[in-house]
C-alpha cells in the first residue's frame, strides 16, 4: 500500500472524530516530501490544532481555555500482509505539538503525552498502537520544522488483514503555544506512507540483499536499497 496524497487521499480516508466538530479540517497541503500535498492534522488557515476562538491567528481568550478535545484520523482501506516476509510502514513527518510532561526524572522518563500523533494497526482482534510522535521523537514531540524519516515494524501481524489508522488527538487545554520566541504547534503532516515487505526494504547497509555484482556498491537510502555503481576500479569499466 502507499499514499503520496497527490490531490487525493489515495488508500486513506478522513474520519473527524473530533466530538465539538470544531476544528476545520484539510488533510491536504501544499508542504511535502517529494511531491506536491501533504496529509495535515489541523486548520490551514493558521496553521494550528487549536480550535478556541482566534484573533489574527492567536487564542481570542488569554488563558486559552476555550479549546476543546481533538480527534482527527487517517484510516487506510484493508490490506492483507504478507505471511512469508515481515513488512514495514514508513512515512515522513513534520510535526510540532505541546510538549509530553514528565512525571519521572530526566534518569528515569515516564512522559505523560496530551497532544500527539499516533499509529494503531486493527488486525480484527483488535486496535493495536504501534507508534507514537512521543515515543519516537521524545519530550519534545517535534521534528524541529523538518520532515523525519519513521519505520514502523509490522511483523507481529504477518499474514493479517489489517487496517492502519493515523490519529492526531488532543486535550482540551494548553492547545497554543503562546510563548513568542518558541515553536508553533502547528499539529502533524504526514506524507509518502507506504507498507512495503522486508525484500524491498532496509534498515542499514548490512540489510539489503545482495545482488552479486561486484560493480556496485549496496547502501540503505531512506529505507530503500540503492545500487549505485563503483567509480573508477578498472574491472568495472
Amino acid at each position: 500500500g502507499e499514499a503520496g496524497f497527490e490531490g487525493s487521499l489515495g488508500l486513506f480516508k478522513l474520519l473527524d472524530t473530533d466530538p465539538n466538530d470544531q476544528v476545520t479540517v484539510l488533510p491536504l497541503k501544499a508542504l511535502h516530501v517529494g511531491g506536491s500535498w501533504s496529509a495535515y492534522f489541523g486548520d490551514p488557515t493558521c496553521e494550528t490544532y487549536y480550535d478556541g476562538p482566534l484573533t489574527d491567528c492567536a487564542p481570542t481568550a488569554v488563558l486559552q481555555n476555550e479549546s476543546s478535545l481533538v480527534g482527527l484520523e487517517l484510516k487506510s482501506e484493508t490490506m492483507v500482509l504478507p505471511f512469508e516476509s515481515p513488512a514495514y510502514l514508513r512515512f515522513w513527518l513534520r510535526m510540532a505539538a505541546e510538549p509530553a510532561i514528565n512525571l519521572g526524572t530526566d534518569e528515569a522518563p515516564n512522559l505523560l503525552a496530551t497532544d500527539y500523533l499516533r499509529v494503531t494497526v486493527n488486525d480484527g482482534f483488535g486496535q493495536h498502537e504501534v507508534w507514537t510522535s512521543v515515543g519516537a521523537l521524545g519530550k519534545a514531540n517535534t521534528t524541529d520544522g523538518e520532515f523525519a524519516f519513521q519505520v514502523v515494524d509490522l511483523a507481529e501481524f504477518a499474514g493479517s488483514t489489517v487496517t492502519v489508522t493515523f490519529a492526531f488527538l488532543a486535550d482540551a487545554a494548553d492547545n497554543f503555544n503562546d510563548d513568542p520566541a518558541g515553536e508553533r504547534w502547528y499539529g502533524a503532516y504526514i506524507d509518502d506512507v507506504q507498507i512495503r515487505t522486508a525484500c524491498g526494504f532496509c534498515l542499514d547497509d548490512d540489510s539489503c540483499p545482495d545482488d552479486f555484482n561486484g560493480c556496485t556498491v549496496d547502501t540503505c537510502s531512506f529505507g530503500d536499497c540503492q545500487f549505485t555503481p563503483k567509480v573508477g576500479e578498472p574491472l568495472c569499466n
